[in-house]
């Protein structure tokens, strides 16, 4: 058994990488599992106090108690101390239910953000080259876009990295010396007209314009898979159309929503989850890719129809899922929200297992999430319910929703007189 000390003390946890990601594996690995059992301080309200050279302190609050939790943070790991002065093994109460939530997607790059020389240690130094404001007891914080992208802050810039763009522009120049590069290979996520099929992936060759930053005509799909320009693919290339292909073979024969399929069908759908996870950060690093609505199979024998095509930037994010009842005097109505890094996000129509906006296209966390959302979708994202129905309402819909998802009811505005 570990010698206790003052949770004022810092305790290190040790990361599970050198890039600055505490994983809720690790976390678990290095404290006590009595403290995992705990039933207090559920939830660690966050809010930022200081920062300076990787060092940062936060106010933690739970109901009406706050204590000041410290981090020393290094690429492998984090130093933890709390001034709630109990006596532990490894970190208190207070500091683990703070870490696990770092461990959240919405977190995740935390203290990457707040390291030595990072994104927030920088903004604070050079404050009027950023917007700065606080969301969430966090920093919200944006480069202005006088500096477009910052290097190293605003993450890789879209497309292949540079290392790999340099290689396959010495193969193109090796095979075609005088000649400038004319085409790039796109990829298109096809949105079936009225859920025929599962969305799926489909590569196309494109005619670049001439400042090559753009596609100004493209050749027939799957055009650019043939045996003849598999030396001018990167390896993300090669590795997404061998994707896209057992995508399409899993996919064919299924329907195109989750609702309509029966239960032998939806037995493969955890497989076909895990293929959209493996392809997303491969899509992410082509430098074109399309959104497609197609309005039948036979569509794919010819050139895309630019009257049905859009560009699209993929997201990293993972998108939550919340529900909103309000309260309309009748009757409610129900609505889905989806949040992104706590902020409300506008919903257009989506394919299955994605939510498109009319800025990103975000792959959903997980399956239920999937069946949910295209449930609501489907719906209008409104479900209305008068009073009368409300009890059945509850047990049908409300309370298996409010074993997954956050369900908040927002109550009538009643408008009143003023009297002199």
């Amino acid at each position: 058994m570990a010698t206790e000390h003052n949770a004022n003390e810092p305790f290190t946890i040790f990361l599970d990488n050198n890039n600055y990601t505490l994983t809720e594996e690790a976390l678990q690995q290095q404290v006590e599992t009595e403290l995992t059992r705990k039933r207090i301080w559920h939830y660690a309200g966050m809010k930022f106090i200081s920062l300076q050279n990787g060092v940062i302190k936060m106010h933690n609050t739970n109901s009406k108690i706050t204590y000041a939790m410290t981090i020393v943070i290094e690429p492998d790991k984090l130093h933890v101390s709390c001034d709630c002065g109990m006596q532990v093994s490894t970190i208190c109460i207070h500091s683990y239910r703070a870490l696990l939530q770092f461990c959240n997607s919405l977190w995740a790059n935390y203290f990457k953000d707040y390291c030595p020389g990072g994104l927030a240690e920088t903004a604070l130094s050079h404050k009027q080259y950023f917007d700065i404001t606080e969301e969430l007891g966090d920093l919200d914080i944006k480069p202005k876009e006088e500096l477009g992208y910052v290097y190293p802050l605003s993450g890789r810039l879209h497309g292949s990295d540079f290392k790999q763009t340099i290689e396959l522009t010495k193969k193109l120049a090796a095979t075609a010396p005088h000649t400038p590069k004319l085409t790039e290979l796109c990829y298109f996520i096809v949105h079936p007209f009225r859920n025929k099929y599962l969305p799926f992936i489909v590569p196309c060759l494109g005619i670049l314009n001439k400042t090559a930053r753009g596609i100004k005509e493209f050749y027939p799909f799957l055009s650019g898979t043939e045996k003849k320009y598999e030396t001018l693919l990167s390896e993300s290339q090669k590795s997404l159309n061998i994707l896209s292909y057992e995508l399409w073979q899993k996919e064919e024969k299924l329907p195109g929503l989750i609702t309509k399929m029966n239960a032998e069908q939806k037995a493969i759908l955890n497989e076909l989850f895990l293929y959209w996870k493996r392809a997303w950060p491969l899509l992410m690093q082509q430098p074109f890719v399309f959104g497609y609505l197609l309005y039948g199979i036979k569509n794919l024998k010819e050139k895309p129809a630019r009257r049905t095509v859009w560009p699209v930037q993929l997201s990293p994010d993972k998108p939550e899922i919340q529900f909103i009842l309000n309260d309309k005097g009748l009757f409610y109505q129900l609505e889905m929200q989806v949040m992104v890094k706590g902020k409300q996000i506008e919903l257009m129509e989506s394919p299955t297992m994605m939510i498109r906006t009319e800025q990103y296209l975000y792959l959903l966390h997980n399956l239920q999430d999937a069946v949910i959302a295209e449930w609501m979708i489907k719906a209008g994202n409104c479900i209305t319910v008068f009073k009368t129905h409300l009890e059945a309402f509850e047990k049908d819909i409300l309370n298996p929703l409010r074993e997954y998802y956050p369900v908040r009811i927002i109550a009538r505005r009643v408008k009143t007189k003023l009297t002199k």
